[in-house]
C-alpha cells in the first residue's frame, strides 16, 4: 500500500478519496441507485436523482476529517466504487459503514467486497463492532454483508427522503466472514 493509501490489483486499485472525487463518486452512486434500487426505492425517488446535488453531499462528506472514503478506480483510472466509513453516530464507539456503491457496469467482480474489507480495516474492526443500514428488500447486499460478517440486529427505521424501510445489521468485533457464505451469490456486489 502506498503512502495515500492506494493499492493494486488485477486492474483495480483502492484509494482514500478526496473532495475533488465527488462528483465521479455521484456518477456512481446515480447509476446504482437507479439500477439496483428500482423495485424497492420509489421510483419517484429514484427519478428525482440530482447528480450535482449528490456530488454537493458528498464534497461535504469527503471534507470530514472523521470519515474515510475508500474509492475503487479500474483498469483506465475510471471510478468502479466506493465507501464511506466512519464513527457510528447513534453509538460513536462502534463504526459505521455509511455507503457503499458499485457501478452497474462494474458489478458482479468482487468490487463491493474489496471496499468493505478495507473499509472494516480502516474502521479498525478487529476491535470495535461495526454497523450498517441496509434496505430490507435490498437481498442482494444483504446476502454480502452476511457473508462479510454481519447480522441484521432488529433496528428499523425509514428515512422521509428514501420512503423505505431500512435495517441495521452489525459486524461484533473480531467476526470473521461466515464460511457459509461466501459462494458467488454474495459476490455480486
Amino acid at each position: 500500500m502506498s503512502a495515500d493509501g492506494s493499492s493494486a490489483g488485477v486492474g483495480l486499485a483502492l484509494r482514500t478519496g478526496r473532495p475533488e472525487d465527488a462528483d465521479h463518486l455521484a456518477e456512481v452512486f446515480v447509476a446504482a441507485w437507479r439500477r439496483g434500487y428500482r423495485g424497492i426505492v420509489p421510483d419517484r425517488v429514484l427519478d428525482a436523482l440530482d447528480a450535482a446535488a449528490v456530488a454537493a453531499t458528498l464534497r461535504a462528506s469527503l471534507s470530514r476529517p472523521e470519515q474515510t472514503a475508500i474509492v475503487a478506480l479500474g483498469a483506465t483510472g475510471e471510478v468502479a466504487g466506493f465507501t464511506r466509513v466512519g464513527p457510528d453516530p447513534d453509538e460513536p464507539e462502534r463504526g459505521q459503514i455509511y455507503s457503499l456503491y458499485v457501478h452497474p457496469n462494474a458489478s458482479g467482480g468482487g468490487i463491493g467486497r474489496m471496499l468493505i474489507e478495507r473499509g472494516l480495516e480502516v474502521l479498525g474492526a478487529g476491535s470495535r463492532d461495526v454497523s450498517l443500514w441496509v434496505f430490507e428488500d435490498n437481498e442482494r447486499a444483504r446476502r454480502l454483508y452476511s457473508s462479510c460478517g454481519f447480522v441484521a440486529e432488529g433496528a428499523k427505521r425509514v428515512e422521509a427522503e428514501f420512503a423505505t424501510e431500512e435495517i441495521r445489521m452489525l459486524r461484533p468485533a473480531g467476526a470473521p466472514p461466515r464460511p457459509d457464505r461466501l459462494s458467488g451469490a454474495g459476490r455480486s456486489a
